[in-house]
């Protein structure tokens, strides 16, 4: 017998952590596109696999891939990404409205409510694994398994105002 035990993804938002404002998570700006990803890591929880499993009389071929992840906003929107997404390290000179290379993206068009971390907007993530098979005595198949994330960061949307003199 033959077993792969895929894990679940870790959930990456592209807002940044503010020192100065605890209890608010990861903090973002209402109109600006944040990046989502999921880790690659881990080849369990993003990746490719073969596995075989035979007996005296038949074998069993099966290739397992992640074939794409879905993303809940915590605003009633969704993404569906067909790769892990790209990681926005953080980085005080890049543009707030820079889009992800890899298009996995998300805007909020709502702010939270200042001051209750509780307003927060949640995220989370689905990873669809395809797995076809294939035996010795021409059988054949395939199926999707669904493995959902294994975190479910948090992100403080406000509004970015310019003071001018």
């Amino acid at each position: 017998a033959a077993t792969l035990t895929l894990h679940p993804a870790t959930v990456n938002i592209g807002a940044w952590e503010k020192k100065e404002w605890p209890g608010y998570g990861r903090v973002w700006w209402v109109g600006a596109p944040v990046w989502l990803w999921i880790d690659t890591d881990d080849s369990l929880a993003w990746g490719a696999h073969t596995v075989t499993a035979s007996d005296p009389t038949l074998t069993v071929t099966a290739t397992v891939w992640a074939t794409h992840v879905t993303f809940t906003t915590g605003d009633g929107g969704s993404i569906t990404c067909a790769g892990p997404g790209t990681p926005r390290a953080y980085d005080l000179n890049s543009l707030i409205s820079e889009h992800s290379p890899s298009g996995c993206e998300h805007t909020y068009m709502s702010t939270s409510v200042l001051g209750d971390p509780a307003s927060n907007y949640v995220v989370s993530a689905t990873v669809i694994w395809r797995t076809d098979w294939t035996a010795t005595n021409g059988e054949s198949g395939a199926f999707t398994l669904t493995i959902p994330g294994a975190n479910t960061p948090t992100i403080h949307v406000g509004e970015l105002r310019v003071v001018t003199r």
